[in-house]
């Protein structure tokens, strides 16, 4: 029986360009760290269903000047941290959206 892809985690063999659009509308989360340091990877375009980026998803993708991210997707701490192609203004409207650590009244 062939599993349907749902996540991508850490360290993904398969590239986020490489999947189809089958596989594309039944993603829902990137994980935690899935392309930390991907300096190859230029542009990212994540499906409308995508419920979540996990935290450093995107870390350190250097050569990353393009990523779509629907606005349904709830978006970790430093998921695109160290995205240093990304515009300063694209990269601040991602950082703004970054999930909070601490919940309310928690320290």
């Amino acid at each position: 029986m062939r599993k349907k892809l749902r996540e991508i985690e850490r360290i993904a063999a398969l590239p986020i360009q490489n999947l189809n659009e089958d596989q594309k509308e039944k993603l829902r989360m990137v994980g935690e760290g899935a392309f930390h340091g991907c300096s190859s990877l230029t542009t990212v375009a994540l499906p409308e269903g995508l419920q979540e980026v996990g935290e450093n998803a995107f870390n350190g993708c250097s050569s990353l000047t393009a990523v779509q991210v629907p606005e349904s997707a709830t978006i970790g701490q430093g998921a695109f941290e160290g995205c240093s192609s990304l515009a300063a203004d694209r990269l601040a409207e991602l950082a703004s959206r970054y999930e909070d650590d601490v919940e309310d009244g928690a320290w």
